[in-house]
């Protein structure tokens, strides 16, 4: 009897021994079969992505580039994954079924498309500021919802957005590609005289497994030079009225755009803006004022008078005679700034015409 005993308790050890030695034997083979190296499912197992076993609890996500997702990988890094050991009660082991269920998913997921620039971007200048133009790429994903923002810098400062378009869904065309669908922006900011350059992004907003995705690439720059819109010149200044605490002066603005050339005379206090003559603001403001004086030869009419201190007259008219003399006339320099704040500082022309009041 206890001969038997002892024979039976060592064919039980035997069994179990032997259990232990052939199921991780059989694993290794399963999953050197399916990939041809162990190696390479250890290579894999970086890209595994532990997010889909925790919200599925079917296998992982075992997208990886260049080979193809397999159950046996899935297995591998189920049971080879390091991780904290856990109580007996809360292991649980995947079924074939479920590791199948979950490989299959990652295998059917739409790999992200490239989001490709706008085409065709140019820059033309018109009387309302600079007129942009561009064409969607035919090659992006068509059903994507994109938006398009347009940036703008001047020299070597940071580029500032000036228009963002709002998402919408990339339409299709006939032929199932999406549509290149034209758009324009006038940008009315760049200040005269300034060189703006401009380029055009795409921004795709996207969902993938609940986290929003914004991938946008910039396109093509180009650049407009923006010419002087006005010319502005100082005339003269302008008797200061009693009370009067800033100079007002006469400023000669004349509207480029306009042909022929019709210059305005406008009147202007220190702190004011410079009007165009027709209602519209230049742009310009008056900072300060200096005087410049000139010594210039000035022909001055004197009234004739006769024997008897009385006026001459002819034709009932009272007769002038002209008395050139010399004098110092003070013309004004106008010290302006633009909204960008460019300041630039105008002399008068070296032949102006007569002030209004010598000072």
């Amino acid at each position: 009897m206890t001969a038997r005993i002892e024979w039976s308790a060592r064919l039980v050890a035997l069994t179990v021994f032997g259990a232990a030695a052939i199921v991780p034997a059989l694993l290794a083979r399963r999953t050197h079969d399916a990939n041809g190296t162990l190696a390479e499912a250890e290579l894999l197992r970086a890209n595994v992505d532990r997010s889909e076993l925790s919200r599925s609890g079917a296998g992982g996500n075992l997208e990886s580039p260049g080979v193809g997702p397999s159950a046996a990988l899935a297995l591998e890094a189920a049971f080879l994954a390091p991780a904290p050991a856990a109580p007996p009660s809360s292991v649980r082991f995947f079924s074939t079924h479920e590791i199948d269920q979950a490989t299959t998913r990652v295998a059917n997921r739409p790999a992200p498309s490239s989001l490709l620039p706008p085409l065709g971007l140019s820059s033309s200048v018109t009387a309302d500021g600079v007129l942009l133009t561009w064409t969607d790429n035919p090659g992006n994903p068509v059903g994507s919802i994109v938006k398009t923002q347009v940036v703008r810098w001047v020299g070597h400062e940071t580029p500032k957005q000036i228009f963002e378009s709002p998402p919408a869904p990339v339409p299709a065309g006939e032929s199932g590609d999406a549509m290149a669908l034209q758009h324009r922006h006038l940008d009315a900011g760049p200040c005269p005289g300034s060189r703006a350059s401009y380029a055009v992004l795409t921004v795709q907003l996207d969902k993938i497994e609940g986290i929003e995705v914004r991938r946008s690439i910039l396109g093509e720059t180009v650049t407009a030079e923006v010419p002087v819109r006005y010319r502005i010149e100082p005339r003269a200044f302008v008797p200061r009225a009693e009370g009067a605490v800033a100079d007002r002066v006469l400023v000669s603005v004349e509207d480029l755009r306009r042909q022929p050339p019709a210059p305005q005379v406008v009147e202007v206090a220190v702190g004011g803006e410079i009007a165009d003559g027709a209602g519209a603001s230049t742009g310009w403001v008056l900072t300060s004022v200096e005087r410049e004086l000139r010594n210039e030869t000035v022909d001055t009419p004197v009234p004739v008078f006769g024997p008897d201190a009385s006026r001459t007259l002819e034709n009932g008219a009272p007769v002038f005679r002209t008395r050139t003399e010399t004098k110092s006339i003070a013309y004004p320099i106008l010290h302006v700034k633009d909204r960008c704040g460019t300041e630039r500082v105008v002399h008068p022309p070296s032949s102006p015409s007569a002030p209004v009041s010598p000072r």
